[in-house]
């Protein structure tokens, strides 16, 4: 009867796990560390890619402050010079002038502010991917300046001009305001006679519109000057994003 010896198999040592250990532990961190590398060169990527949509929004925006300071300028310069005719009583050498002023007070500017880039950001709760405290703070700080200082005053001036128009609807033709907005020539002799003896016959009103316009002007200069403010803001923030992320 044959006796069968069974192979014994040699023991592995502990360096040998410990090798196999490492080499897996090693293929694992080195692909996490690969996976790590990928999404910040995607992020940073990402981050590139809204500092330069978000100089298109700003050169958008100033060229927009550029039109609305240019705006409310004419609406000062206008209140500035036709208001004092309008100081009681009405003379009828000023009606021309006064129906001119008038009319330039029937338009509104409010800034059309470009804020695609910053909405994205928020809504994405991607500000995290703005690695630079700088330009984040200064981004935050320019549409916050916006969004409350600047569009409570543009309420506040709508608010002024919605009176002043409620009184111009008492006081002025609307058939004259029409013809000068069309640049037609109306205003006959009998025609400013008859818009002297409406004034003078609605003192009270026309003397309220007379201290509302001053009213009106200190609205304007004050958008005027925030304006003005925010434009340089905007073209520091430009010159800001592009020398830190290197952009043309």
């Amino acid at each position: 009867m044959e006796v069968h010896h069974h192979a014994h198999t040699a023991r592995k040592k502990w360096t040998h796990y410990f090798w196999e250990f490492l080499m897996l532990f090693l293929a694992v961190f080195c692909g996490f560390m690969a996976e790590n590398f990928r999404e910040h060169k995607v992020e940073h990527h990402r981050e590139k890619q809204y500092m330069e949509t978000m100089v298109e929004d700003l050169e958008k925006d100033t060229a927009n402050l550029h039109t609305s300071i240019s705006f409310w300028s004419s609406v000062d310069s206008a209140i500035k010079k036709c208001r004092p005719l309008l100081k009681p009583p009405a003379d009828k050498r000023n009606v021309r002038d006064i129906y001119s002023l008038a009319s330039s007070l029937i338009n509104f500017d409010a800034f059309i502010y470009n804020d695609r880039t910053i909405q994205q950001l928020r809504n994405s709760g991607s500000f995290r991917l703005i690695r630079n405290k700088e330009v984040s703070e200064s981004i935050i700080t320019y549409d916050a300046y916006i969004r409350n200082q600047l569009r409570d005053q543009e309420s506040f001036e709508k608010e002024f001009l919605l009176t002043i128009l409620s009184y111009q609807n008492e006081l002025f033709d609307s058939e004259i305001i029409e013809a000068i907005l069309t640049q037609q020539d109306v205003l006959t002799d009998s025609l400013l006679t008859k818009s002297t003896q409406n004034w003078q016959i609605n003192n009270g009103l026309y003397f309220k519109y007379y201290n509302e316009l001053l009213l009106y002007q200190a609205g304007a200069i004050y958008i005027l000057n925030t304006e003005k403010d925010l434009k340089q803001k905007a073209v520091a923030l430009i010159t800001l994003i592009k020398k830190e992320y290197h952009l043309d």
